[in-house]
């Protein structure tokens, strides 16, 4: 998503966020974990909305996020009991990553990380 006000109040997601937080006090999806072992990428998250979706969006470039050219990559998403796990290889020429999960229509973000 595109920073600024025009781009938050057109797409759903942040209206999802929103109802969810006032409706039952917490967000729909919450990260709870996330590691990068031997170049494998593993972000855990709690849903109250089942995930029909993942990918590995990475760069190769250095400067300002915002000027990067970000790239997505496949994704392995599944359920473990409550916890969605999204299992992807990180390419080794990444710098930074997240994760992106969708669920009907909504997309939401894991936290950022750069690769030292």
């Amino acid at each position: 998503m595109r920073h600024g006000h025009r781009a938050g109040w057109n797409p759903p997601d942040s209206y999802a966020f929103a109802d969810s937080v006032v409706s039952s006090g917490e967000p729909w999806l919450a990260k709870t974990e996330s590691d990068l072992t031997d170049g494998t990428v593993r972000v855990r998250f709690r849903a109250a909305k089942p995930l029909d979706g993942a990918a590995l969006v990475w760069t190769s470039d250095s400067g300002f996020t915002g000027s990067r050219e970000w790239r997505q990559s496949a994704a392995k998403l599944s359920r473990a009991g409550e916890a969605w796990l999204v299992t992807a290889d990180l390419p080794d020429m990444a710098t930074a990553w997240f994760v992106n999960v969708r669920s009907d229509g909504l997309t939401a973000s894991s936290d950022y990380h750069e690769v030292r």
